[in-house]
């Protein structure tokens, strides 16, 4: 039985990662599937934990690298390109390598400026000071509709995506294709810098894998 944990950070909304998931994600159920040591590529003898304090450790001097830059810059700029840095750090310790900005992207005759994108799975990057769920004029990716609304505007329309991220460093949303637009469905982690708990440490290994899905009527 998996002992219930309060996660202050985490709020799951849907079922793309249920509670019970994380709980025995944090409480390292050696039942559950993708969570052994050659899953991670790991060396025989290297633990997941092992694996995980190397991850943190050097996400943690990402997140410091950002914070500085709060507090170097002036209030008016949306600390795009620091953000950016960290959350590419972030996903590239969770797996993903180096991201690459997308170009933009497009689907039934329309664009879309969702920052960067990892095979099938679009990562919407935006700045620090970006509201997630407000349209703002000007903002590159923003602009046209809130990040969130534009990212799950992509996936209603498109038929060969289902998964993605959309982040502004202070929250990290992973979104999926849903036949109700207004459906919840999405799992949101807010960043903290005192974050530092054993069973919050080992959460990205279950989210790391979550999005890397084939496209509809492929297989992985």
């Amino acid at each position: 039985m998996v002992k219930h944990l309060a996660y202050t950070c985490v709020k799951s909304e849907g079922g793309i990662l249920p509670y019970d998931l994380l709980q025995r994600v944090a409480a390292s159920d050696r039942d559950l599937a993708g969570t052994r040591p050659e899953d991670y590529h790991l060396l025989p003898r290297e633990r997941i934990d092992e694996g995980v304090t190397r991850a943190w450790t050097r996400a943690l001097g990402a997140w410091a690298a950002l914070r500085e830059a709060m507090d170097k810059l002036p209030k008016s700029d949306l600390l795009t390109r620091p953000t950016r840095e960290f959350l590419l750090v972030l996903l590239q310790e969770l797996g993903y390598g180096r991201v690459p900005a997308s170009g933009g992207l497009h689907v039934d005759d329309k664009d879309f400026a969702i920052s960067h994108l990892h095979g099938h799975t679009p990562m919407h990057l935006l700045g620090w000071r970006v509201d997630l769920d407000k349209r703002q004029a000007g903002i590159a990716g923003a602009a046209q509709a809130s990040p969130h609304g534009l990212v799950q505007d992509f996936f209603n329309r498109s038929d060969k995506h289902l998964w993605g991220y959309v982040s502004n460093g202070a929250l990290f949303r992973v979104l999926r294709d849903h036949p109700q637009p207004d459906a919840p469905c999405l799992r949101r982690v807010r960043s903290r810098g005192d974050v530092r708990a054993a069973a919050l440490r080992r959460i990205p290994l279950a989210v790391a894998g979550v999005p890397r899905v084939a496209p509809r009527g492929r297989t992985a």
